[in-house]
């Protein structure tokens, strides 16, 4: 434990962000899943609908600095991939 007062208030701020940025991240990881999930059901018009909120959650993740730009381009790359493919495999 710190024995500076500015050190232990910094100490709990960084608690407060890490436990943030936590639920943050998790609530996106399940919206990439719920994603994936409809896609393989076969339900198209859902998974357009989740697409659309883990796209936004993945942008607010990078502009929040949870996470980096690059990795975020990475998961919506990879996310929309996944999505065109299972949609084309739907339509035929």
């Amino acid at each position: 434990m710190a024995n500076i007062k500015s050190q232990t208030k910094r100490i709990e701020t960084n608690r407060k962000a890490e436990e943030h940025n936590f639920t943050f991240k998790a609530s996106m990881r399940t919206a990439i899943k719920k994603t994936k999930a409809l896609l393989v059901n076969k339900d198209l018009d859902g998974a357009k609908l989740a697409l659309n909120l883990a796209i936004k959650l993945i942008d607010k993740s990078v502009a929040h600095g949870i996470q980096k730009s690059q990795t975020a381009s990475r998961q919506k790359s990879r996310l929309m991939s996944y999505f065109n493919l299972q949609s084309k495999n739907l339509s035929q």
